[in-house]
């Protein structure tokens, strides 16, 4: 299986295995984990309890971190290089044996060469190492001020939306009291307009009953002035009846009169049997005929007394 080297391996794929991959690992003091990526859960589980904004800012800093530690790798890697081809050189070696060697011993070899700059190393190691956790520190204070920032930028915005909010309300409530400041002008304006039309309905009404009354008192006036005429008229017609008939039957006791003073030529009849061929005469109920009067032949006559 051929070896993997920081030049052309998979950051996901976790498979990095070159002999100088790792001795420049080793001699940065960069662990390989460092190396790969890492997912978003990762750093949500070491946020903890914080958002996902914290996460999103520790992943970021993580792959920059990263990307920084797989060019030193890079670099270190080309050192080590370096430095087993001046080993080769120095033990007579050609780079065509070099290649016939086993990569491990040559490592082993350079290490052991090194031996005088381990020291230097391991301070280099120690600094990394400083370095890698003030980064982290940084990352994390960072982290923690940008939620801070959003924190209080958030809180600023609520506050200010809250401030909207109230503003907003009274707003509303100030229109609503005008609203109902003007309603109540409303109904109270029409309800005096319904008073002013229930008086002048009054008015009306007692104009309407006045002409009304009046009306019925000139109808009940004429009626009784016609009443009064028409009993006027029937008396005097009846008064004048009365008087033609009286006037009638005075001129039938006069000619009755002139028949009894001529004697003999006047007939008394009693009986209507006997009287069919004289003319019929009715008095009046008003006026009572005598019980015995002379009439000429052609009148026929019914007493008021009968024998």
């Amino acid at each position: 299986m051929p070896k993997v080297s920081i030049e052309d391996f998979d950051p996901t794929a976790r498979d990095l295995s070159s002999p100088r991959t790792l001795e420049s690992c080793l001699r940065l003091g960069i662990d390989l984990d460092d190396l790969y990526i890492k997912p978003l859960g990762f750093f949500l589980e070491r946020a903890k309890d914080h958002k996902l904004s914290l996460a999103k800012v520790l992943l970021e800093h993580y792959e920059t971190r990263r990307k920084d530690n797989v060019n030193e790798v890079k670099a270190e890697r080309k050192r080590v290089i370096a430095d087993q081809a001046k080993l080769l050189a120095a033990q007579g070696i050609s780079a065509e044996a070099a290649k016939e060697l086993d990569p491990v011993a040559l490592a082993k070899e350079a290490i052991l060469a090194k031996g005088r700059e381990r020291v230097e190393e391991e301070r280099r190691k120690l600094e990394f190492q400083k370095k890698k956790m003030q980064e982290e520190m940084d990352a994390q204070l960072a982290g923690q001020k940008l939620l801070a920032e959003r924190a209080l930028a958030n809180a600023a915005k609520e506050a200010a939306a809250a401030k909207e909010a109230a503003e907003a309300k009274r707003a509303r409530e100030r229109l609503k009291k005008m609203e109902e400041k003007k309603r109540a002008q409303e109904v109270l304006r029409k309800m005096e307009e319904e008073v002013e039309r229930a008086k002048e309905m009054r008015r009306l009404s007692q104009e309407e009953f006045a002409r009304e009354k009046a009306e019925r008192e000139r109808q009940e006036k004429l009626t009784k002035e016609l009443r009064a005429k028409r009993q006027l008229e029937e008396e005097e017609a009846r008064m004048e009846k009365i008087a033609q008939d009286k006037k009638r039957l005075e001129e039938i006791e006069e000619r009755a009169e002139e028949q009894r003073v001529r004697g003999s030529k006047g007939y008394f009849c009693r009986s209507p049997q006997r009287a069919s061929s004289f003319r019929k005469v009715r008095f009046p109920p008003t006026l009572t005929p005598p019980s015995t009067i002379f009439f000429p032949r052609h009148f026929h006559v019914y007493p008021a007394e009968t024998s």
